[in-house]
């Protein structure tokens, strides 16, 4: 494996930069001993001017030191010359290593295939690396901000760090890009993601002598971004390039994960199942409507008694905007907006004396977002049975347990999704489109644009989320009385549709009698009463396939 800069300065170990200055003066003090001698065997009694002079006058000469008919040489003083024009060597040996480590790291690196690289530092992608590591990649790293705190951690890792522009046909020279198996373009400016993108593309096609597919993935925050992009950017469809581009989202991801695991928590309570669940959310627009919209699909666990959700928001229209835009959402969930800021949530008279299953805050600091989440828990006006802190980044202070508290990191959820190494999930997801597909065409040919690789990230994250609604199910199925099983599987099958409806109606659709799909119009978006009964037998039988009951 290709040494990276820490592991060449690790090869000069402290021990060794020691040795050789303990050596140094060791000769030294051994050449000043030979001087000495010298004088004394040549019966010197000049003045200590004349010997000094005449001392500086041979050192200079060519000869060993002191090495003249007055001044006859002694073996200590050539020792010590051999010994200090040693250490002086390897003194700059060690600097030379110090100072073009990183010239000889990419030197080594030059050969390397199939290596990762990951564009950018950052929470994730410090993840990213680690994860890496431990499978045992290759990683090389670019980064742009040559004083960056993270480099000389990384380095540590044994990761070959190539300070630079991303967008410099030099960097990726030194990060030998053509001959990489994935590449990960994590920077947190999405505009400069997508130029990056550009550029590794052209550099590949421009460079590459293999036949062999590098995996580029492409981090985008925003959804709007990330549905534009996957219909319209020439690159994303490109097969000339020699690259495969993918458009993976780590906050989008990670909430879906965050919702999957509160889902799991709540699932095992009877109350809940019975009468539907309650979420107060409190966090910053962006992060509070991804919360809302994941919670709205995957919290689908008691039947046609919908989930209800009061949010935190700064806009005075946000309930007639939000009904405005999906206005079947009544349907699948009770979304009341609460106009106030974040820092008086806690006297606002909408949700004086009520009770919630689940409080949900993110804001930027952590020690606002545990402290809220802490003060809200404790408050003699509402009841909240459970809080969760989310954290942008890994938690920094180290917090003894606090009763009905739950700290949940972002960056630690984000890397869970099957480029990643989740292929168990990616599976079940693709297993679970083509039995649709197969229930779909039957003895038909499906058509290609149908198939698992063609779906758009949002077609195949829908399934992402059915299998992690699955595992809820499984939980659910688990920890009921055998006495109600018969009745649960009923239950759960109006759940799923539910979860299908939900999705369905966040996606711009809504119900009519004749389906429109250029209008985005479903006949099923309905109550579940008035669903035909042999989409009923269809949800049966998705619920039995997910408790392996078929």
């Amino acid at each position: 494996m290709p040494l990276s800069p820490s592991d060449l300065l690790k090869k000069v170990s402290k021990k060794a930069i020691l040795s050789i200055l303990f050596l140094f003066l060791g000769f030294f003090a051994l050449g000043v001993y030979g001087w000495v001698r010298s004088f004394h065997e040549a019966g010197v009694d000049s003045p200590y001017q004349e010997s000094f002079m005449r001392t500086l006058q041979m050192i200079t000469n060519r000869r060993p030191v002191i090495v003249s008919e007055i001044f006859p040489d002694h073996w200590a003083t050539m020792v010590s010359w051999i010994g200090l024009k040693a250490m002086i060597a390897c003194g700059m040996l060690v600097a030379a290593i110090f100072f073009l480590r990183n010239k000889l790291a990419v030197f080594n690196f030059r050969k390397t295939t199939g290596h990762t690289i990951i564009i950018g530092i950052n929470e994730e992608s410090k993840r990213l690396i680690t994860y890496f590591i431990k499978e045992g990649h290759k990683v090389a790293v670019i980064e742009e901000n040559t004083d960056h705190p993270d480099i000389q951690s990384i380095e540590d890792q044994g990761v070959l760090v190539i300070p630079g522009n991303p967008e410099d046909e030099n960097v990726f020279k030194n990060a030998q890009l053509k001959n990489a198996g994935k590449v990960i373009v994590a920077i947190s400016d999405e505009s400069k993601s997508i130029i990056v993108a550009e550029g590794i593309s052209k550099h590949v096609s421009e460079n590459s002598d293999s036949s062999n597919e590098i995996e580029v993935l492409v981090r985008v925050k925003s959804d709007k971004l990330m549905t534009v992009l996957e219909e319209k950017w020439r690159v994303l469809k490109s097969k000339a390039s020699g690259c495969k581009f993918r458009l993976i989202n780590f906050q989008s991801t990670a909430i879906r994960e965050i919702i999957s695991e509160i889902a799991m928590d709540l699932c095992q309570k009877d109350k809940i199942r019975e009468e539907g669940p309650s979420f107060l959310i409190v966090a910053d627009s962006a992060l509070s409507d991804q919360f809302l919209r994941q919670a709205i699909i995957f919290i689908q666990i008691s039947e046609e008694n919908v989930p209800s959700f009061t949010v935190q928001t700064d806009s005075a229209d946000n309930n007639k905007y939000f009904q405005d835009r999906y206005p079947d959402i009544g349907l699948v969930a009770d979304v009341n907006f609460i106009n106030c800021t974040k820092d008086r949530i806690l006297h606002s008279d909408t949700i004086a004396n009520q009770n919630f299953d689940a409080l949900i805050v993110c804001l930027e600091n952590e020690l606002e977002t545990i402290g809220l989440v802490h003060e809200l828990l404790n408050s003699n006006s509402i009841d909240i049975d459970e809080g969760y802190a989310v954290l942008r980044e890994s938690p920094k202070i180290d917090m003894d347990p606090i009763e009905k508290l739950k700290i949940i990191a972002l960056a630690e959820h984000g890397t869970k999704s099957p480029e990643f190494g989740d292929f168990d999930m990616e599976k079940e997801a693709e297993d679970l489109h083509n039995a649709y597909l197969a229930e779909k065409f039957k003895n038909e040919e499906i058509p290609k644009q149908d198939t698992w690789d063609q779906q758009s990230y949002s077609g195949q994250e829908g399934n992402r989320l059915a299998v992690l609604h699955h595992r809820v199910k499984r939980k659910i199925w688990e920890v009921t009385k055998e006495e109600s099983k018969d009745r649960m599987i009923s239950l759960l099958a109006c759940s799923e549709h539910q979860r299908w409806k939900a999705e369905k109606i966040l996606s711009g659709w809504k119900g009519g009698s004749d389906r429109d799909n250029k209008r985005k119009i479903h006949e099923y978006i309905c109550p579940y009463s008035e669903v035909p009964d042999d989409i009923k037998e269809y949800d049966v039988k998705v619920v039995k396939n997910a408790l392996g009951l078929n």
